[in-house]
């Protein structure tokens, strides 16, 4: 089951520019991926793998577009 987008975590993307992004530091990554896992109630190893990044940054970048939170400028 996939929960709704915390205001917090909607903020860090944010502040991050994460929609215009595609390349992140492991830091980011290890940070990204556990929002991913909360989100999507999943157990994803953290990766370098580019494919697999890309995979993560497409689910996330669908649900910040569909959060409440998301307002478009």
């Amino acid at each position: 089951m996939v929960r709704e987008l915390k205001e917090d975590e909607y903020d860090y993307f944010m502040s991050t520019n994460f929609l215009k992004r595609t390349q992140f530091g492991k830091d980011e990554l290890v940070k990204v991926f556990d929002i991913y896992n909360s989100i999507f109630n999943t157990r994803e190893q953290v990766t370098t793998c580019g494919r697999c990044v890309r995979r993560i940054h497409e689910s996330l970048s669908y649900v910040i577009k569909h959060s409440p939170f998301h307002r478009i400028n």
